[in-house]
């Protein structure tokens, strides 16, 4: 049945704690098991996680969504394009 609109699947990815490059390889990992729209929310608080997923994300050609800080930890939000 064809409602006109899909659903989007959002999976959060909770990185803080961890440190380049595991926050980008954990989310590498992550997004294998997404389908294309899927949306990935990542927490991180490593100092380099925000433009290293940024640059990562624009590498892959994925869109990233939204970028949050609060504190010391970021909120990046990741949306599978391909």
């Amino acid at each position: 049945m064809d409602f006109g609109y899909q659903l989007k699947l959002e999976r959060i990815l909770d990185v803080t704690g961890k440190f380049c490059p595991e926050p980008v390889l954990r989310v590498m990992q992550a997004m294998e098991s997404l389908k294309k729209g899927d949306l990935l929310v990542v927490l991180a608080d490593d100092p380099a996680a925000e433009r290293d997923l940024v640059e990562w994300a624009k590498r892959k050609n994925y869109k990233v969504v939204s970028l949050e800080k609060t504190g010391r930890t970021i909120k990046v939000v990741i949306e599978k394009a391909q």
